[in-house]
C-alpha cells in the first residue's frame, strides 16, 4: 500500500514535516502500512537423517567405539528461498590401503535453478554436543535446475575425531547461479536455528577453521 497524500481537517492535505506531529493517527496509520509492506525472510528448515551406527569397522574383528549402540546424526539445514537444497551428512571411514581414516560427505543436492559454483560447511561436533571442527566442499562446475548432484569431499581425520563424532550440521555457504548472482548463508539465523536444537555455536565458529576436502575417493 502506498500513501502519497494524507487529508487533514477539511480535505486539506498535510505537511509531513510538521503536520504529522498534530495528527498521531495519521503516524499509527502509515507504520501499520509499512509494516504490512515488510517482506519476511522464510524460516529455516532443518531435516535429520540417520547417519549410521558410530562404529567403524577396521577388519579382523577391531573397530572404532566397538559395542556402542549410538547412531549418528547428519541435520541439514536449508533457506527454502535459497537456489539449492541439500541433503547431507558426514560419514567417517577407514581406508585399509592409507591405514588411516577419513571424512566422507555423503548425501546429495538439488537446485532449483542452474548454477555455476556452491560451497558447503559440514560442522561436527562430538558426543557431548560441543563444536569439534568445520569441513568446508567448494565445488565449481555447471549444474542444470531439478537435478540430483553429490559432493564427494573427503577429509583426512584422525582416530580420536572419529571415535568422539556423533554430529553433522551441513549448510550452503555460497552459491553462483548462472546468471551471475552470489548467495550468502546468513549466519545469523543459522546460529540461532542451532541454538533451539541445543546445539550453541556462534557465527565465528561456523565458518572459521575450515579444513578444504582432500580430493579423491576412499
Amino acid at each position: 500500500m502506498v500513501i502519497s497524500m494524507i487529508l487533514g481537517p477539511r480535505g486539506r492535505s498535510l505537511d509531513w514535516g510538521r503536520e504529522l506531529i498534530k495528527y498521531p493517527f495519521v503516524c499509527l496509520l502509515v507504520a501499520s502500512s509499512l509494516v504490512g509492506q515488510v517482506k519476511q525472510a522464510p524460516a529455516l528448515l532443518v531435516d535429520h537423517s540417520d547417519g549410521g551406527p558410530v562404529v567403524t569397522e577396521l577388519g579382523y574383528g577391531i573397530a572404532v567405539n566397538k559395542g556402542s549402540t549410538l547412531h549418528r546424526d547428519w541435520i541439514s539445514v536449508n533457506d527454502p528461498s535459497y537456489p539449492v537444497q541439500i541433503l547431507l551428512g558426514v560419514q567417517p571411514n577407514y581406508v585399509k590401503s592409507k591405514s588411516g581414516y577419513q571424512f566422507v560427505l555423503k548425501g546429495d543436492g538439488k537446485p532449483s535453478q542452474p548454477i555455476t559454483a556452491v560451497r558447503v560447511v559440514s560442522v561436527l561436533f562430538d558426543v557431548w554436543g560441543n563444536h569439534m571442527q568445520n569441513l568446508a566442499d567448494t565445488e565449481i562446475s555447471d549444474k542444470p535446475a531439478d537435478a540430483f548432484f553429490s559432493l564427494p569431499g573427503t577429509w583426512y581425520a584422525s582416530e580420536n575425531d572419529v571415535s568422539e563424532f556423533l554430529t553433522s550440521v551441513t549448510y550452503v555457504r555460497y552459491v553462483r547461479t548462472a546468471d551471475g548472482k552470489i548467495w550468502s548463508a546468513n549466519l545469523a539465523a543459522i546460529s540461532k536455528k542451532l541454538a533451539e536444537i541445543q546445539f550453541k555455536i556462534s557465527e565465528l565458529n561456523l565458518e572459521s577453521s575450515q579444513p578444504e576436502k582432500t580430493g579423491g575417493k576412499p
